[in-house]
């Protein structure tokens, strides 16, 4: 049943090209994807991780040495980040995404997309991170109405429309607290209490595989049509999601060990995601 092998390099380059358009914010976004081969290591030159206390940190892959670079204030419930170019991250704190510029760590972030717009009565939980080929942003949300059960599902908001759409309710044992699209609507989930990744369909919410890693995941990311698992005590894997065999490249030192979530910029001469704003209202905090 599960397929999925790395077909996404053919697919991807059908994807390939910039998507702009204009909202009232004057915002934009665009994507671009390269299939190139991964470089033998890592396949890129840094990496940024952020953790439970709000710090985000710059991450060298010739020494895996971990070197601050500004901390979030109010910093709540930080599950992940996201590059999103122009040396910005995007950082998800409760269902607050707010983007920062790595290079300016005293400057005010802003806020790009609240969660809690969408909704009016009852608690929303949002965590993890992972923004797709297409431009949209993925993460898992756990809703609590103010009447009835609790429900899981992975929500996607499109900044380029503004649209907002959730897929099935998954298993309500399962809880993600990060999520990366694998191929079209699987999806990976960790929660690095587990030490294991589900493999699942984010529309029909069935879990297709499940993998002991025998480490907490905390974040995913991906290069070159290969996928890395970052876990909470800083090691860095690489992840087949075809049959969850993991094999480790480094351990990132100097951030501790409450890591939570880890992304990459465009490496050198590949422009994974395009420079501008994300949200089409935002607000200045």
């Amino acid at each position: 049943m599960f397929l999925y092998q790395s077909k996404r390099c053919l697919q991807r380059a059908k994807e390939k090209g910039f998507a702009m358009k204009t909202t009232m914010m004057a915002a934009a976004v665009y994507t671009a994807c390269v299939c190139t081969p991964a470089v033998a290591g890592v396949g890129l030159s840094e990496f940024y991780i952020t953790d439970g206390q709000g710090r985000v940190f710059s991450v060298d892959t010739g020494t895996y040495e971990a070197s601050l670079l500004f901390d979030i204030d109010g910093h709540g419930f930080i599950t992940d980040l996201a590059y999103i170019g122009n040396d910005r991250v995007l950082v998800q704190n409760g269902g607050v995404f707010t983007s920062y510029d790595v290079n300016s760590p005293s400057a005010n972030g802003t806020v790009e997309y609240d969660l809690y717009d969408r909704f009016g009565d009852g608690v929303h939980l949002a965590a993890g991170l992972d923004i797709d080929p297409s431009g949209q942003i993925n993460f898992a949300v756990q809703s609590f109405p103010p009447n009835g059960n609790d429900t899981r599902y992975i929500a996607s908001y499109d900044p380029m429309t503004d649209s907002y759409t959730t897929g099935a309710s998954f298993d309500t044992f399962a809880s993600f607290l990060d999520v990366h699209r694998y191929d079209g609507d699987v999806f990976l989930g960790a929660n690095f209490s587990e030490n294991a990744v589900r493999v699942f369909d984010s529309v029909t919410g069935e879990t297709i595989a499940e993998h002991q890693v025998g480490f907490g995941v905390v974040s995913f990311f991906e290069v070159s049509d290969v996928i890395y698992a970052v876990g909470k005590l800083g090691g860095v894997y690489t992840y087949d999601p075809t049959d969850g065999s993991t094999s480790l490249l480094g351990t990132i030192t100097g951030a501790g060990d409450s890591i939570i979530g880890a992304t990459v910029p465009a490496p050198s001469g590949l422009a994974l995601f395009g420079a501008g704003l994300l949200g089409v209202s935002r607000r200045r905090r």
